[in-house]
């Protein structure tokens, strides 16, 4: 009985023990879990040092190597041999003009500088034979005034001795009436070649002159002739049937066989579409960092490529009127950098706009955290958390430039420092964390 009684007793007594033990477990585990519980998960990071190269990102604008816009020019169009599409040949006819009207005209016009040339030459020689003539004229004139001077020096030598009764010469003994009779027929002799050179006088007076002014009119309109000559056969230049520069495809065509073109418009447009090239925009802001040759990488859907630019433009370009395209985005004035892609494949087709980034020269060892590390206050003022012996602390930072993902830390944090990569939002500070994967 006492043996009954006594196992009976061991028996509460190991069960009391059990359920003490099943109770403390318990306990235990509710413990641990709202321990557990009060912890957040985060995911750290390193505060990081090194050389970051700057990017500037780009839109860059996929074009034909080669590209050739063929004009209008008031003539009408005779024949078009190719439609929207084609592939054509270096070489190969586009169109021909209609130039019958200005085969006419440089017939004419040439016609008028021969005429001019003929009316200047004509005219040169006439004014020689005219000044022969004066010359001639003028000869015998003098000539005549020369035999007058010595008649009348003659008649004034007979006067004299007539006068004084004196013989004219030692071997002839003239009288009084020979005197006379000498006299008047030398003053007759000189009346009478007085008459001839008033007579050659008049005669040369009405002889026309031909003036330099007048040569001068001829020389004017032999340049207004060679002028409209010159216009004439530039046109026959430009009527010339229009052959491709170069094997390539037809994008564009804006005229109709027999309709007239119209100067200045582009009527067909040519395009080598298997070679092709980047055109990308630099904004005014980045015009002192962007240089010849340096690299860019383009990153889309349809593919990676590598870059390098090759040319920067002098000049300014509105970007609208440049690309021919609207947007709000782009309405300043940018220079225009040539890109020669490095690794182009058939998914690179013309007119395709892709999204790229220009690697700058210059790199710098900084400081620098993820992007993704970053928050900003109600204030504005961005501010990280760091991690020290499991607990979170709100930090505030100084940023700088943004590179890529990362961004630089000019103040409010030092190396190593562990930092908190998107942090939860029920995280505040002084929180309890837990460290789940460092990056």
């Amino acid at each position: 009985m006492i043996l009954k009684r006594n196992s009976s007793t061991l028996f509460v007594v190991f069960l009391l023990i059990f359920s003490a033990l099943i109770v403390l477990f318990l306990s235990s585990k509710v413990v641990k879990g709202i321990k557990f519980k009060n912890e957040i998960n985060v995911r750290v990071c390193k505060v990081q040092s090194g050389n970051v190269q700057e990017q500037i990102d780009v839109k860059v604008f996929i074009k034909s190597k080669n590209y050739k816009e063929y004009y209008g020019n008031q003539l009408r169009v005779k024949k078009l041999y190719v439609r929207h599409g084609d592939y054509v040949e270096k070489g190969q006819k586009l169109l021909s003009f209609d130039n019958n009207d200005i085969m006419t005209q440089y017939t004419q016009a040439k016609i008028q500088l021969e005429n001019a040339m003929l009316q200047k030459n004509q005219m040169i020689i006439t004014r020689d034979n005219f000044k022969k003539q004066r010359i001639a004229i003028q000869e015998e004139i003098n000539r005549l005034r020369e035999s007058q001077e010595d008649n009348e020096s003659f008649i004034a030598e007979l006067e004299e001795s007539f006068e004084d009764k004196k013989a004219i010469s030692s071997k002839n003994s003239l009288t009084l009436s020979d005197y006379s009779d000498e006299i008047d027929k030398l003053v007759k002799e000189s009346e009478g070649l007085r008459k001839i050179s008033l007579e050659l006088e008049r005669q040369m007076d009405n002889i026309p002159e031909i003036t330099d002014d007048q040569i001068k009119l001829l020389d004017n309109a032999i340049v207004l002739a060679e002028s409209s000559l010159k216009n004439i056969s530039d046109k026959i230049e430009i009527s010339k049937d229009i052959t491709a520069d170069f094997s390539g495809v037809i994008t564009s065509v804006k005229i109709n066989e027999g309709s007239y073109t119209q100067p200045g418009s582009v009527i067909l447009v040519l395009q080598d579409l298997q070679n092709v090239k980047g055109i990308s925009l630099i904004p005014q802001q980045n015009i002192s960092s962007v240089k010849i040759g340096q690299e860019i990488v383009i990153n889309d859907p349809i593919g990676v490529y590598n870059g390098k630019i090759i040319s920067i433009s002098d000049l300014a370009v509105n970007s609208n009127s440049y690309l021919n395209i609207v947007s709000e985005d782009m309405r300043d004035n940018y220079l225009v950098a040539d890109i020669e892609i490095l690794n182009p494949n058939d998914k690179l087709k013309v007119d395709f706009d892709l999204n790229g980034k220009i690697n700058l020269d210059n790199t710098t060892d900084i400081l620098r955290i993820p992007i993704e590390c970053v928050l900003y206050d109600e204030s504005n003022t961005p501010y990280v958390f760091i991690v020290k012996n499991d607990i979170a602390y709100k930090n505030t930072i100084y940023p700088g430039r943004v590179f890529n993902n990362y961004i630089e830390i000019v103040g409010g944090l030092t190396l190593n420092d562990s930092i908190i990569l998107n942090p939860p939002k029920n995280l505040s500070n002084s929180s309890k964390v837990k460290v789940v994967s460092n990056k």
